[in-house]
């Protein structure tokens, strides 16, 4: 930028062009000199057993560690990986060694990020080389004394909190198989496990083949004065395939968002579902959670599963939002799966209040496609924007009242539910929605059922609805044929969000 200088001030361009030469010149050593440490650490930093930088992180004099200082071994890595994290670091790398990460339950620490390099795989030893490493105990779970006895996961938070696990292309893994041949349950082997912890973030990582949940999210029993639910957990990027119980479980949680993520391939004990929401006990809650803009396919019983029954009238008002999310399943020309979205809260009609929302929601290719049991007197349950396509089993839409004599699944005040400008595309000839189980017996009649339905069927010939003779109290839905402004598409998660890698 010499040239650019005042006539007057020219006298200084050999200045300037020596100091242009000299930064030049700066600048090129200096790259060679990184040039050489990057080849030079990539062998002594970041691959090798290090006791020097080992020393140097538990004395604090470094803040970032690497697990492979600590020694990889590719039969039983548990030592390192658990000596990293637990060596005060604030930051904690797992790099790339050829080889998966094979280690026993890893627990985790608060106030630390965990960074899993791409093609990292951390996989869960099997009981065969270590027995009982991964362990389930027949007792009862809910006391104090045999929390700890829960079954182990492949990581582990009690009671934690300001923890990121980060790894695009990276995944944890189990031994499922393995797991289902044993003679007892394994519904409790989670990938991640946390229990009454607060700022989780986990992020762009492949959870697969659990005996139990990808990702568990609950409370622990075994401390006074513990919280009865986990606060502010984000899950982002998460691809959950193939584990036993859930994708993701939830049991309790205070603020919770869950985004742009595919879970999928859960099989194995119920309820089988991309994600559910389970709480135990009235003390728990569903509070300040949002689920969008991810995929839900090829579940075995269901997509999305909601689960009241034992919440009570004095437990936290539910409050959930459901946006932009495809629930299907595309294995076979026959759905297996049991129902897209399932709503439950049977037994009396005591239960919370508050709101359970679904927003532009497409259910496609499933045997039912939604199952509400629930009563009016409940949390408010609203579908806005949502589309049913080539639903198998039954009608689209049930309104589920008691199942048949089973005294233990009445549904008192069957109904609270609402739809807007949604939209039911079939070929059957059946109603849109229905009423389902012993209404016309019992008299209880329907409850409080609003909104308007648009449905497309060239092939029905009576009514769009079918209320089974109820007795019917406030319910005005408007069932009708036609289009609604909802026809379009649902967000699908883009696999190629994976690409997007950053540290």
């Amino acid at each position: 930028m010499c040239q650019d200088f005042p006539k007057k001030k020219q006298r200084l361009y050999p200045y300037c062009v020596m100091n242009f030469v000299l930064t030049k010149v700066i600048i090129l050593c200096s790259l060679l000199l990184v040039s050489q440490r990057a080849v030079a650490e990539p062998e002594t930093m970041y691959y090798v057993k290090n006791p020097t930088a080992v020393e140097e992180v538990l004395s604090g004099k470094r803040t970032v560690a690497n697990a492979a200082w600590w020694g990889f071994d590719k039969s039983d890595s548990t030592d390192a990986l658990q000596g990293a994290i637990d060596s005060g670091a604030s930051k904690v790398i797992v790099p790339y060694m050829d080889k998966p990460w094979i280690v026993r339950p890893i627990k985790l620490v608060s106030n630390q990020e965990i960074v899993f390099y791409p093609g990292v795989i951390v996989e869960a030893i099997s009981n065969k080389v270590k027995p009982n490493s991964f362990v389930i105990y027949h007792s009862d779970w809910n006391t104090e004394e045999n929390e700890h006895k829960r079954g182990d996961a492949l990581f582990s938070a009690i009671c934690k909190k300001n923890i990121t696990l980060r790894g695009y292309r990276a995944t944890f893994r189990m031994q499922k198989k393995e797991y289902m041949a044993e003679n007892n349950t394994s519904e409790f082997r989670h990938v991640i496990n946390l229990r009454s912890c607060s700022n989780i973030t986990i992020k762009g990582l492949t959870l697969k083949d659990s005996g139990g949940d990808g990702i568990f999210i609950g409370r622990y029993y075994q401390y006074p004065g513990v919280k009865n639910y986990c606060e502010n957990i984000l899950i982002k990027d998460v691809f959950c395939d193939n584990n036993l119980r859930c994708g993701i479980g939830v049991i309790s949680a205070d603020g919770l968002i869950i985004e742009y993520c595919v879970l999928v391939n859960t099989i194995g004990t119920w309820p089988q579902a991309g994600i559910a929401f389970e709480p135990d006990w009235k003390v728990e809650r569903l509070k300040n959670i949002v689920v969008r803009k991810s995929t839900i396919s090829n579940n075995r019983s269901l997509g999305l599963f909601v689960s009241l029954h034992n919440l009570e009238s004095e437990s936290v008002d539910v409050d959930m939002v459901f946006d932009n999310i495809c629930v299907t399943d595309s294995l076979g020309k026959i759905a297996t799966a049991y129902a897209g979205i399932k709503v439950r809260d049977t037994g009396d009609d005591k239960r919370p209040g508050g709101l359970l929302k679904f927003k532009n929601i497409t259910i496609e290719d499933m045997g039912y496609g939604i199952r509400i049991e629930k009563s009016k007197n409940s949390c408010s349950v609203s579908f806005e924007n949502c589309v049913w396509k080539n639903i198998t089993r039954e009608s689209p839409i049930i309104i589920q009242a008691r199942k048949y004599l089973d005294l233990s699944d009445i549904v008192k005040f069957p109904g609270g539910v609402e739809f807007i400008n949604c939209q039911v595309f079939d070929n059957e000839n059946r109603p849109a929605i229905k009423a389902s189980g012993e209404i016309q017996r019992d008299k209880e009649g329907l409850y409080e059922i609003r909104g308007d339905l648009y449905v497309q069927n060239p092939n029905r010939l009576e009514d769009l609805y079918d209320w089974n003779g109820a007795t019917l109290h406030n319910v005005d839905v408007m069932v009708r044929y036609g289009l609604s402004d909802s026809v379009g598409g649902t967000y699908v998660s883009d696999p190629n969000v994976w690409n997007d890698i950053k540290f």
